[in-house]
């Protein structure tokens, strides 16, 4: 069982390896066997885009962005579903007066 994080991108450089068939040179994503067979990822981080927000999940914690500078961050193996910001009321966290006047790009808005 894999518990690193890992993205769909990464099935495509991995199936030619369990058909054990050659596989193209130039292909995006990572090569899932040595997770599968027990080894762990150096340092596992795996983005995801979805409309206006952009997130990254590292270990167990994933940090979500949007173009407004807002902010999540949550404990993914403590709080399944997402649900407690660990940004709420951490002074830590809150955008900057810079990020929070910043114009937004030109186009970007749905």
């Amino acid at each position: 069982m894999v518990t690193d994080p890992v993205a769909m991108i990464d099935a495509r450089p991995t199936l030619p390896g369990i058909a054990d068939v050659t596989a193209p040179k130039r292909q995006c994503g990572q090569v899932l066997l040595p997770l599968i067979q027990g080894e762990r990822a150096p340092d596992p981080v795996v983005p995801s885009f979805y409309k206006e927000h952009v997130t990254q999940r590292h270990v167990t914690y994933r940090l979500i962005r949007d173009l407004d500078a807002w902010q999540q961050i949550v404990d993914t193996e403590e709080d399944f579903w997402q649900l407690r910001d660990l940004c709420q009321n951490n002074p830590a966290f809150l955008p900057s007066e810079a990020q929070r006047n910043m114009p937004r790009a030109a186009g970007l808005r749905g």
